[in-house]
């Protein structure tokens, strides 16, 4: 039996099986997104869940679940979200027994919860333990038509109203005006009519703090959790968690939910301080990473993260895996797997190892994302419509063999500059020289040994060139400015000296960021194109306001 929500299900409870399978299949959606930024409660997903599962069809069809076995609640005193579980066991009659432990668990996003153990299951998330209870409520049970709505709002009372509390009244004025909204519209005193529902229990639990408090609420709110508290089995439940049907909830704990609530949340910069965006090289995830990867960027970017703390800056250090390209194919061509499988595998011994070195990343993420898509087509889109790419026909390389063009990596051959018999198609890795394929001299397709023949094909080139004069003016601006090192200031003038030349952006690939405009579609960007795009999306899988930093 787990407590991650829910996970085990004893294959002897058979009066709701529709609801505690979505609210197992909840759970595991749930494990599997723990990285969100904007972090929905577990109860959120699991009644998402819940709502599409068959139990919407069995409801009419099952007997009343009206035989629930004791249960055992363990929290900490006076925790607001605590009730939600002993008023809707005081409407189902339900035998629930309290403990209170200084011992809560700690909940996936960072504050202390409940425990409601259950012949069952283990459930850890409020509403999830309340919901446990729903099945056997007539009062609390909504009607067929009610039912998409009671979902609704109890997703709404997990993923915006509960954690606004925790943010203080700006965060929380926008949520109280959707409620204030709701209430007035509604044909009685509670939010969905004349009879009290779970949903009504479950956001009179989190408003109690700020009630209690003394905060300002709208009037038609404040009504409203008058009105539930007047109802016997909400004062019941009070009694059983604070001994007094008035008793008050411990705004100590919600204090403390709050902060540790706060220490989850992404930062941001902040007006007046320092604010300092750490970075390292994205390590490239087809390998086991050595000692030698690890020194020469990770773990010094983690020690500057971790000076830069210790001075009291505002900081962040964001990192994660670089995943598209060519290396990524020939590794899975060579373990026999797809490049998402090589991908899952690497970034996962990637992140344990640099676990097992405690690096302090905020954010330690991956390529492979919506958020890298959309930035890096976005990105090519403002230099498409700048006139920054241009469209030519180039001779590239194919294996007759392979039956597709060879990628820069899957061509090698001898260095036309240094005569390195082993160079790539992109790059020698003996004299540094950058070149295309067809540079190189009597080159061969790494997949099959064969030689490769030249065929035509279009392909897009950022024109460097054009940018050669606004570029120029950033690097003399900015390396004053950045203090940049004597040997990145010589080799960038190196560049700069001997004239930038028309880049290739796009490969014939299946594997990396689709290009987004006709007649290319079928091909990718290059890596070096959408890698350095990481950092920024990576980012903004940490925080949706990732333009901020």
């Amino acid at each position: 039996m787990s407590n991650l929500g829910i996970a085990h299900l004893s294959s002897h409870h058979t009066a709701v099986p529709g609801f505690f399978a979505a609210l197992n299949l909840g759970s595991r959606v749930l494990a599997a997104n723990t990285t969100m930024p904007d972090c929905t409660a577990f109860s959120s997903l699991c009644i998402l869940e819940y709502s599409q599962s068959r139990l919407k069809q069995e409801r009419q069809q099952l007997p009343p679940c009206t035989t629930i076995m004791a249960s055992t609640l363990s929290t900490r005193f006076g925790d607001a979200q605590a009730l939600k579980a002993c008023i809707a066991a005081s409407y189902a009659g339900a035998k629930l027994e309290v403990q209170v432990t200084e011992n809560a668990p700690a909940s996936i996003f960072g504050t202390l919860t409940v425990s409601l153990l259950t012949p069952h299951c283990v459930l850890t998330e409020p509403n999830a333990a309340a919901f446990y209870f729903f099945g056997s409520s007539e009062a609390l049970r909504p009607s067929l038509d009610q039912s998409a709505k009671v979902d609704h709002w109890l997703q709404w009372e997990a993923g915006q109203l509960r954690p606004a509390t925790y943010r203080g009244a700006e965060a929380l004025a926008e949520p109280l005006k959707t409620l204030e909204a709701a209430l007035t519209a509604s044909a009685g005193p509670f939010l969905l009519g004349t009879s009290i529902k779970l949903v009504d229990v479950c956001i009179y639990c989190s408003l109690l703090p700020v009630r209690e408090q003394g905060g300002s609420l709208p009037a038609a709110v404040a009504a409203y959790l008058d009105k539930v508290a007047e109802e016997p089995h909400v004062q019941a439940g009070t009694k059983q968690l604070l001994g007094d049907p008035g008793g008050k909830v411990s705004l100590g704990i919600f204090t403390a939910d709050a902060a540790a609530h706060a220490a989850r949340l992404p930062k941001l910069p902040k007006k007046g301080q320092r604010n300092i965006m750490v970075t390292s090289a994205l390590p490239y995830v087809n390998n086991v990473p050595h000692l030698g990867n690890i020194i020469g960027c990770v773990l010094s970017a983690d020690c500057y993260a971790r000076y830069c703390r210790s001075r009291g800056y505002n900081t962040i250090f964001i990192c994660g895996t670089d995943e598209y390209g060519t290396a990524t194919e020939t590794k899975a061509l060579e373990e026999g797997l797809s490049c998402a499988e090589i991908c899952d595998k690497y970034h996962a011994v990637h992140s344990a190892v640099y676990e097992w070195f405690e690096c302090s990343f905020d954010k330690f993420g991956r390529t492979p994302t919506r958020a890298q898509t959309e930035i890096c087509q976005a990105l090519f889109m403002d230099l498409w419509n700048a006139g920054n790419i241009t469209e030519q026909t180039m001779e590239q390389l194919y294996s007759e063999a392979a039956g597709k063009f060879l990628a820069d990596r899957f061509v090698v051959g001898t260095c036309p500059k240094c005569g390195y018999e082993d160079a790539r198609g992109d790059q020698c890795d003996n004299c540094g020289s950058l070149m295309n394929p067809t540079d190189l001299i009597n080159p061969r397709c790494k997949l099959t040994g064969t030689v490769p023949v030249i065929k035509s094909t279009r392909h897009l080139f950022l024109d460097l060139p054009k940018l050669s004069d606004k570029l120029q003016h950033y690097i003399d601006t900015t390396s004053q400015l950045g203090g940049w090192s004597a040997n990145c200031v010589q080799v960038t003038s190196a560049w700069m000296r001997d004239g930038l030349k028309q880049r290739c952006i796009t490969r014939d690939l299946k594997w990396g960021i689709p290009v987004p405009i006709d007649g290319y579609r079928d091909k990718v960007f290059y890596v070096w194109f959408d890698a350095p795009v990481g950092y920024i999306s990576i980012t903004a899988n940490y925080t949706n306001e990732w333009q901020q930093w």
